[in-house]
């Protein structure tokens, strides 16, 4: 299972890469929120389309295709474990814009 720090570092990544351009204080909150709906999608059993974490799939997984990222990598095949998707590649396709 994805921690909370996890999503910090997640929301690190998005802040680098994505052009977020938030001051490290508010990193925290965009974490919790990732993580807060990571855990309603857990006890619901569904990622909610348009949710801040089915944006954040997508968007990780656009960057993860065209850079193959292996710390994006890794975070996915933990979200596909945890969301039962038969494997890797069905969360990929899912997600796909």
């Amino acid at each position: 299972m994805l921690s909370r720090s996890d999503f910090y570092k997640i929301a690190e990544y998005v802040n680098e890469n994505w052009r977020g351009f938030f001051p490290r204080s508010g990193l925290q909150t965009y974490a919790d929120e990732y993580y807060y709906d990571y855990i309603a999608a857990k006890k619901s059993g569904v990622i909610e389309k348009g949710s801040p974490l089915d944006g954040l799939i997508m968007g990780m997984v656009e960057d993860y295709l065209n850079a193959d990222a292996v710390e994006l990598g890794n975070w996915l095949e933990d979200m596909a474990y945890e969301f039962h998707f038969r494997d890797f590649e069905e969360l990929i396709r899912e997600f796909q814009k």
